[in-house]
């Protein structure tokens, strides 16, 4: 079966690194969705980078909140706005 990367609509990864950024007059404010949301961190920590089939993504779609595809990607919705 055939594997697609999965990539993060917010990527929390990222978010997380803006937050301990001191020279970021928005740090305050990434770090404040990033301690509201842990459990959206966790996720993006887990399977960031990885490539995984759509049958697996079915079997973890109770994890991923909601997925787009694209024919190329998997892209996890998992908005710090929600």
């Amino acid at each position: 079966m055939k594997k697609y990367p999965i990539k993060f609509v917010d990527n929390y990864v990222e978010l997380e690194e803006w937050a301990n950024n001191p020279n970021s007059d928005d740090c305050g404010y990434w770090k404040e969705k990033i301690e509201a949301n842990p459990e959206k961190l966790a996720l993006c920590q887990k399977w960031l980078g990885k490539e995984i089939t759509l049958q697996e993504v079915e079997e973890n779609i109770s994890k991923f909140y909601e997925i787009l595809f694209n024919g190329t990607s998997i892209f996890i919705v998992n908005g710090y706005l929600d």
